[in-house]
C-alpha cells in the first residue's frame, strides 16, 4: 500500500504550508512501511492506519468535517479519537511516546469564551484521564506532543510507539503543560516537553522535543517580536537539552548531545528568514531544519519548534 502522506519538500531549509504529514527524520524512519487499516471501535470514528516495524508503530487517525461540530460534540469526538488510539496501541503491546496533532481552524471561537484549541484540549484531558487512570499519573505516563492549525476541515493524529515507555522531560524554565491554570482553557494540554525512549530508534538514542515556543512558566513572552521569541524557544529547547541528562553523557567523554533535525512553524511568511538565522546561529550542528507556515496554539506565539537529539554515541 503506498503511503497515505502528503509529500512535502526535504531539502534542508524547505519552507511549505503545513500539512498533516510526518517530519523527515520520522519519515526515514518509516521508509516504505506499508500503512494498513484497522478499526478500533468502528461506530465511533471508523479507521485508523498503522505502520509497523520491528521497534516501532506509527498510528494515524483522522476526524473529517472537525469544523463542523459544535463545542460539545467536538470534545467527545476528540476523546473518543485518542481512546481509540489507545486501543490500538494495546493491540500492537505499545506505548505512545510522540504525538502530532493538526487542528484545523484552531483559533475558531466556540462559544463560552473558548476556541477550538481548548475544545480539543479538553477532549484530549478525558481521554488521558481514562488512558492513563487518573491526572496524578501524568507526569510520568504523558507522551510529549505537538498541536498545530491547519488549514481544511479535517483533525488528523499521529501517533509514534514503542515497546518500552518513554522517560518523559520537563523543561525547569516552564510549568509543566498538564498544571496550567483556566487561563489557557477549562482543561489544560497534556503533553510532556519532551520524551527520551527507552532504547535507541534506528540505532541512536533520541531524545523526542514536542512543540517549544516561547513561554515562561505558563506566560507567552515577546508578543509580536519574532526575533526574540525565537531566542527564548530556543532556550527552552536547549534547556530541555540539558534536562535530558546531557551534562552526564559529556563526563563520560561521549559526543555532546545535539539537535539533528528541526521542524519550526512560523505563522508570518516573512519571519521565516529569521528564524532560520537564529537556529543555524544558535544550533550549527542541525543537519534538516523544516520551516512550515501554520497556525500556532496561541495567537500572540508566532513561532513554535520541534525537532529530535541525539544524546551521546553517534
Amino acid at each position: 500500500m503506498p503511503s497515505r502522506f502528503p509529500q512535502v519538500p526535504v531539502a534542508p531549509h524547505t519552507q511549505h504550508a503545513l500539512v498533516a504529514a510526518p517530519p523527515r527524520w520520522l519519515s526515514d524512519l518509516l521508509g516504505d512501511t506499508p500503512r494498513l487499516p484497522v478499526q478500533p471501535d468502528p461506530a465511533r470514528l471508523g479507521t485508523a492506519y498503522v505502520g509497523r516495524l520491528a521497534e516501532l508503530s506509527f498510528v494515524e487517525i483522522e476526524l473529517p468535517r472537525a469544523t463542523s461540530f459544535e463545542a460539545a460534540s467536538l470534545q467527545d469526538r476528540v476523546a473518543h479519537l485518542y481512546l481509540d488510539i489507545a486501543r490500538v496501541l494495546a493491540g500492537e503491546q505499545r506505548h505512545a511516546v510522540r504525538f502530532w496533532s493538526y487542528v484545523p481552524d484552531i483559533h475558531a471561537p466556540m462559544g463560552d469564551g473558548l476556541d477550538r484549541y481548548m475544545v480539543f484540549n479538553a477532549g484530549r484531558y478525558r481521554a488521558f484521564t481514562s488512558w492513563y487512570g487518573t491526572p496524578r499519573a501524568f507526569d510520568h505516563t504523558l507522551a510529549t506532543a505537538s498541536a498545530v492549525g491547519v488549514e481544511g476541515e479535517t483533525l488528523t493524529v499521529h501517533c509514534l510507539a514503542t515497546d518500552e515507555p518513554g522517560t518523559p522531560i520537563e523543561n525547569p524554565r516552564q510549568i509543566p503543560s498538564y498544571h496550567y491554570s483556566t487561563r489557557y482553557g477549562p482543561r489544560p494540554p497534556c503533553f510532556a516537553r519532551a520524551t527520551r525512549p527507552a532504547r535507541p530508534m534506528g540505532g541512536r538514542q533520541l531524545l523526542l522535543v514536542g512543540g517549544t515556543a516561547s513561554i515562561i512558566g505558563e506566560a507567552s513572552q515577546h508578543a509580536g517580536d519574532i526575533a526574540a521569541q525565537t531566542r527564548e524557544t530556543l532556550a527552552n529547547l536547549e534547556a530541555l537539552l540539558s534536562a535530558a541528562g546531557g551534562a552526564n553523557e559529556r563526563s563520560n567523554r561521549q559526543p555532546p548531545p545535539r539537535f539533528t533535525d528541526l521542524r519550526a512553524y512560523v505563522v508570518g511568511p516573512d519571519d521565516a528568514a529569521e528564524v532560520l538565522k537564529q537556529i543555524n546561529r544558535a544550533l550549527p550542528g542541525v543537519e534538516h531544519i523544516e520551516i512550515a507556515r501554520g497556525e500556532i496554539c496561541r495567537r500572540e506565539l508566532l513561532v513554535e519548534i520541534e525537532g529530535v537529539a541525539v544524546l551521546g554515541g553517534l
